[in-house]
């Protein structure tokens, strides 16, 4: 989440079952994400003293370029075809959900 890998199929689909343009759908999922993280535990790991310097700067840096690589990749394809990527990706998320709930497994 804190550099907003996972969150970008469901924003997509709320995105469009909401009938808003599904365009919108990666700034909201990175403005979302930035605040999730910026805010939602990093004081509780800096007063627990389990801060990691050196993994925050590279997520920092790396999360940095993701991004602008997944804009020039996003803004570069098609939003039909991307719209059925993300489908695909919710349909198969979904699928394994209820595979590892009927086995009783659920991952953390």
């Amino acid at each position: 989440m804190c550099i907003g890998v996972g969150l970008y199929a469901p924003c997509m689909a709320l995105c469009a079952i909401l009938g808003l343009n599904v365009g919108a759908a990666f700034p909201i999922m990175m403005g979302s994400c930035a605040m999730l993280m910026a805010f939602g535990n990093g004081p509780q790991f800096i007063k627990a003293n389990r801060f990691d310097m050196i993994g925050a700067l590279t997520q920092m840096f790396a999360g940095a370029v993701g991004v602008i690589v997944a804009y020039v990749f996003v803004k570069s394809l098609p939003l039909h075809i991307l719209t059925i990527l993300v489908v695909c990706v919710v349909i198969i998320t979904g699928i394994k959900f209820l595979i590892d709930y009927k086995n009783g497994k659920p991952e953390a």
